[in-house]
């Protein structure tokens, strides 16, 4: 049989070096390799109709350099030249590199194509060294032919006598090999002489040990693996070799992955039993290599079981389920929030904490709804059993021993008072306090209530107490001397809508621009305007010469501005003791920790309604005049003070639970009305100390 290099230079426009045509060879790589050395050069195939050799394949030591009719010039090196594959075709055969098209061959035929295919990729995966070995096997050059053809010229017709014989022998020979061989044992039956077969007794394997090294039944040149014989996938099915045919395999060019769409809907590459996300591609998450699947390994997972707690031992040394570099408190496994979300590190989220910038109020705004700092179901109603009740701020009701109060003014306060709701804009039959006014009608105010109901509902707002607490830091401007102990406040109460003493004043201010005035020359072309009794503007006049006066000028005003002014409202008390004057000083010098806490009656109110003239064409196009509000300053509440004091709490909304310090500026007398279920107590308080009894 003919040797695989003599049935390789068979093909059409296939040449190995050095038989290589140097018209040919110097053609093509001035086409489509201008930077190869020719001497590289081991293999041209001339894939053009007419010889030129500008269209086909070079072959070097290094790599593959190719150009078809396309004219895209193609290089692979053989590191990285894993399949050769040929595509058979109609008119054209497809030569694919790692299962690309590298380019169309159309003058070999297929069985010359396959051999191509073969040679480039044994090349490839034994490098330029396998030429000579091809050589080898086909044995020292023929040099009959020129033999022959000297002793034809010598010998002359005793040559051709010499030839008959020769050819006859040769015939001879030919029929004797041909008898051999047909002669030679087919166990199999499968075409293949045995001396050949890859499997003599296995029909099902019909293929050379020439073409099939490791006599798989798949030929070199197709299969995945020609050297390992348990891989007998062939290129054609599985393109990316995995072991996986195409028609089954989820990514037929993706080695990676070696499942099937019936055991991978998603086709990750993880089975659908193992997978934690079956139909979700990007997720590729095992169950074996992850429990929970919380997207951590279990062998670095804090809890493999939990999927709630998503951290690796390394970045979370706690635990909790928030990395070190966000957890409020890295070695604090009962702390697991992250500063993101927790700014005050307080351990309840931003969106339910009461005070997000305040650690001490841990409590949520769904269980403290007025958000103080305690939770609604710990919250303290008055009269309370004294039993857990702090007995230093606290003091029990007589006539029901085992009930308590407050014992001081503020906490009264805050536990038995009416917390202001501030004074409204304008009168409302809904606001119990706009009836210390009556309604005003330049307003458009107007009530459904009769005068007496409306004097019953004002005189419960008077006899009510309320109380009010503002930011201290802000409103008042405050200063302590040691030396008398003297502590000196000026609070400006009217930013509450609140007065004592003397009642507001309103104060207007407007802006206003006076436009010159021009004559008639400005509007009018001449003065033949003068013919009547107006020219010009209309204060323009026609004067008995003939002309027209000076129009006058324009006086242009800004909107005016309101402004209300009220007293401060002043407070004092002497401090005594180096540890009171201490705490009081030390107070002064952080007034926005505090607040001012009042207590007051409301006994009338005060408003101002400023109107203006307003003129303009009405819907007849008549000029009419009317008065209009230019400015409503609101209720002001008229306070008869009872109690005030500067006082700290851990939250903005002061309680008794939460207060933590008190400084009395003033101290009246007043009395509230506690009721807790069945118990109720009248709470008396003077001086700023109180007492309670059974009502």
């Amino acid at each position: 049989m003919r040797t695989f290099l003599e049935k390789l230079c068979k093909g059409k426009g296939i040449h190995v070096a050095p038989s290589i045509p140097d018209k040919k060879l110097n053609n093509a790589i001035l086409s489509y390799a201008p930077d190869v050395d020719p001497d590289k050069v081991v293999l041209l195939h001339d894939d053009t109709v007419f010889g030129s050799a500008a269209e086909g394949l070079i072959v070097t030591e290094d790599g593959l350099y190719g150009k078809d009719l396309d004219g895209e010039l193609k290089f692979n090196k053989f590191k990285k030249i894993k399949s050769v594959v040929i595509d058979k075709g109609l008119l054209y055969h497809t030569l694919l590199v790692n299962g690309k098209t590298f380019i169309d061959i159309t003058q070999p035929d297929y069985a010359a194509c396959l051999l191509l295919a073969e040679f480039i990729e044994r090349v490839a995966s034994e490098g330029p060294g396998v030429i000579e070995v091809l050589k080898e096997e086909a044995g020292p050059p023929d040099t009959i032919s020129e033999k022959i053809n000297e002793g034809l010229e010598k010998a002359g017709s005793v040559a051709w006598k010499v030839i008959g014989g020769i050819f006859v022998l040769i015939l001879l020979m030919v029929g004797i090999t041909t008898v051999l061989e047909e002669m030679e044992p087919d166990t199999d039956g499968d075409y293949v002489k045995d001396h050949e077969d890859c499997a003599p007794e296995d029909p099902s394997i019909s293929t050379t040990k020439h073409y099939d090294r490791d006599c798989d039944g798949i030929s070199d040149s197709e299969d995945c693996a020609p050297s390992d014989p348990k891989i007998n996938s062939s290129k054609y099915e599985d393109s990316d070799c995995d072991g996986v045919e195409d028609k089954l395999d989820c990514e037929e060019y993706d080695k990676s992955i070696r499942t099937t769409r019936a055991t991978d809907k998603d086709c990750d590459g993880t089975p659908d039993d193992v997978d934690c996300a079956p139909d979700d591609r990007y997720s590729s998450a095992d169950k074996t290599t992850d429990s929970d699947c919380d997207g951590v390994l279990n062998s670095v997972d804090c809890d493999p079981n939990n999927k709630d707690v998503a951290s690796a031992k390394s970045e979370d040394s706690d635990c909790d389920g928030v990395v070190d570099a966000n957890d409020c408190d890295p070695s604090d496994p009962g702390l697991a929030t992250s500063k993101y979300n927790d700014e005050d590190c307080d351990g309840v989220n931003n969106d339910e904490d009461c005070a997000r910038d305040n650690p001490k109020v841990r409590t949520k705004k769904g269980e403290d709804r007025n958000c103080d700092g305690v939770n609604d179901a710990d919250e303290v109603k008055y009269p309370a059993p004294c039993s857990g009740l702090d007995m230093s701020i606290h003091v029990k009701v007589k006539k029901d021993e085992e009930r308590c109060v407050p014992k001081f003014s503020a906490l009264v306060l805050l536990a038995g008072g009416q917390k202001f709701p501030g004074m409204p804009y304008g009168y409302s039959d809904d606001n119990e306090l706009s009836m210390l006014l009556s309604p005003n009608k330049v307003a458009y105010e107007e009530s459904s209530l009769t005068s007496s109901e409306r004097n019953a509902i004002t005189r419960k707002v008077k006899q009510r107490v309320y109380y009010k607490t503002m930011d201290a830091g802000v409103y008042c401007d405050t200063s302590f001397v040691w030396a008398n102990g003297k502590l000196s406040s000026k609070c400006d109460i009217g930013s509450a809508d609140l007065y004592t003493g003397s009642a507001p004043s309103v104060k207007k201010t407007q802006d206003c621009e006076t436009i010159e005035g021009c004559t008639i020359d400005d509007f009018c072309s001449s003065h033949d305007d003068c013919d009547g009794w107006f020219c010009g503007c209309p204060q323009s006049r026609c004067t008995i010469w003939g002309v027209c006066t000076r129009c006058g000028g324009d006086r242009i005003c800004d909107d005016p501005i309101y402004s209300v002014k009220t007293k401060d409202w002043k407070l004092s008390t002497k401090v005594k003791g180096d540890e009171g004057k201490s705490r009081v000083s030390n107070m002064a010098d952080n007034m926005s920790d505090y607040q001012l806490l009042i207590g007051f009656k409301l006994t009338s109110a005060w408003r101002r309604i400023a109107t203006e003239r307003k003129c303009d064409y009405n819907w007849d196009d008549k000029y009419v005049c009317e008065r209009e509000v230019a400015n409503n300053t609101g209720y002001y509440g008229r306070m008869t003070p009872l109690h005030a004091s500067f006082i700290k709490c851990t939250v903005d909304e002061c309680t008794v639970q939460n207060a933590l310090e008190l400084t009395d500026l003033q101290n009246g007398s007043f009395s509230v009305v506690m009721t807790n279920g069945a118990h109720s107590a009248t709470v008396s308080c003077k001086r700023g100390e109180c007492t309670a009894r059974k009502k």
